[in-house]
């Protein structure tokens, strides 16, 4: 039988990893977080609570690096990379095999992010690829340059970076918290991945808008005494050939051989 004080340490730990289990957020001062990630490293969970009791303890070192960071910074939620607006496209961009507009088809709305996202000094904008159909299939390239950047705001970047790397330091400097980093590299934001990435919402008219229509092949080719074409499909990475296809059809020849007699 254990002893009372063993009992009464594990007690508590226990505790912590059902509320920690349950919970993916904390309020809990730093040195809160500490004792916590102690009390779990050292409970000896049963062989069914051995992944969530490592899935308690990457949640309290994750939150011990955003607590430092929000002490400089607000922390935005995930959810502004989702957001999303409509933007018209006009059938001015669509022309046809012989460079006439396609006015075939509806007006067409697409969905693209609300706000546009780049990496600072890596990427010129944002692009973004997409199809749509209307008497033929239509590959848009949509492109939004970055916004000129203040030299204020890039000495600011490079602080924030600076901040990181000390943050990071920090927390192999900190007893149980640099042991769990050590034993786990993937369970704290490495400085290595960290991005300045901008944000902004251009006008629809400052994003440029490129259509090109897709070509269908490959060709599915019947060989049986002689070719004959059964069927194409849509290949956006192939080059285009179908011109030369159907330049090759017997009806194509047969025209083009009349019009040469006429």
């Amino acid at each position: 039988m254990k002893d009372s004080q063993q009992i009464s340490i594990e007690k508590p730990t226990k505790e912590l990893f059902k509320e920690y289990s349950v919970s993916s957020k904390f309020v809990y001062e730093e040195s809160s977080l500490i004792e916590s990630l102690r009390g779990l490293r050292s409970y000896s969970p049963l062989p069914s609570e051995a992944k969530e009791k490592n899935a308690c303890i990457e949640r309290i070192v994750r939150e011990w690096f955003s607590q430092r960071m929000r002490k400089k910074y607000d922390e935005l939620s995930p959810e502004i990379f989702e957001l999303q607006r409509d933007l018209e496209i006009s059938k001015k961009h669509f022309k046809d095999r012989d460079d006439h507009t396609d006015y075939s088809g509806e007006k067409q709305n697409i969905k693209i992010p609300l706000l546009l996202q780049a990496e600072l000094d890596k990427d010129e904008g944002w692009k973004g690829n997409y199809e749509y159909y209307s008497s033929g299939t239509y590959k848009l390239t949509l492109f939004s340059r970055i916004p000129r950047i203040p030299f204020d705001v890039r000495k600011s970047g490079r602080e924030t970076l600076a901040l990181i790397y000390r943050t990071f330091s920090d927390a192999l400097a900190t007893e149980v918290l640099g042991d769990v980093i050590t034993e786990h590299p993937d369970y704290a934001p490495h400085p290595h991945d960290a991005k300045l990435v901008v944000l902004w919402k251009p006008k629809p008219s400052d994003i440029h808008i490129e259509a090109k229509l897709i070509e269908k092949d490959p060709a599915l080719v019947l060989k049986w005494d002689k070719p004959y074409l059964i069927s194409t499909w849509k290949e956006p990475d192939e080059e285009p050939f179908m011109d030369l296809v159907n330049s090759c059809r017997l009806s194509n020849l047969d025209m083009f051989m009349e019009g040469m007699t006429k």
